[in-house]
């Protein structure tokens, strides 16, 4: 569904440049106000709509998903971690929900591998690379607030770097406000992730927490690995 929806923009957008309205619906937040909130991701599935609309979508997210354990991959080796091509290999099969997600035609494994990017830039000071990490990811998706998560994170849990904490909201503001939309995504913004899913939750299943059985059913590969590492740690 969300394929269709990001194949179908991005077909608009290749033949009718910039979106200010969406005229396609009577009767939704987008009728009176609209904002493409993922329009960076939009544009990068234009190229490949040459390969035949959908399925240039479906290419593009192999590529997607593929990029994101090719950068864990690289994260890992340059954090020196031993047996990094096997820890990479097993993050694909640790989580059917996650690579079911991963393989979507959405945003989400980019973000993902802005996060990935973040981290490192934050571990080894890079500023310039945190703050495009930061602006790339608020251009591409609405759960850009997980890369903002990630950096307050990091300042309150790990180091304690004013300037990085500065550099990586800086750059979510900029991407926010330096923006074909602004101001109108700000006030989608607050409707999609404050009402909808944080207050109302009333249609994004994905928002919702899994019941506890279920929670341990899904990721019982990765809580083992987290139980055993914090034991080696420890020992």
């Amino acid at each position: 569904q969300d394929g269709w929806l990001h194949a179908g923009m991005a077909g608009v957008i290749a033949k009718e440049g910039f979106i200010d309205s969406f005229p396609y619906t009577s009767e939704s937040i987008f009728t009176e106000s609209y904002a493409d909130l993922q329009f960076g991701f939009r544009l990068l599935l234009v190229p490949f709509l040459v390969l035949g609309g959908m399925t240039g979508v479906k290419i593009a997210s192999v590529l997607f998903g593929s990029l994101f354990f090719v950068t864990l991959y690289w994260y890992l080796l340059q954090r020196k971690v031993a047996y990094a091509f096997f820890w990479s290999a097993l993050a694909m099969v640790v989580s059917g929900e996650l690579m079911y997600r991963l393989m979507l035609s959405r945003a989400l494994p980019l973000l993902l591998t802005l996060i990935v990017v973040t981290v490192y830039a934050l571990e080894e000071k890079k500023k310039g690379l945190l703050f495009g990490a930061s602006l790339l990811s608020a251009w591409l998706y609405q759960g850009f607030v997980l890369q903002v998560f990630v950096v307050v994170l990091f300042f309150v849990f790990y180091r304690r770097n004013i300037r990085l904490l500065c550099v990586g909201l800086a750059g979510t503001v900029v991407g926010v406000v330096v923006n074909p939309y602004f101001p109108k995504n700000i006030s989608l913004l607050w409707t999609q992730l404050v009402q909808v899913n944080l207050l109302g939750n009333a249609y994004n299943l994905e928002w919702k927490a899994w019941p506890l059985l279920q929670f341990v059913s899904v990721n019982w590969i990765v809580l083992v690995l987290v139980l055993v590492a914090g034991f080696a740690a420890y020992r």
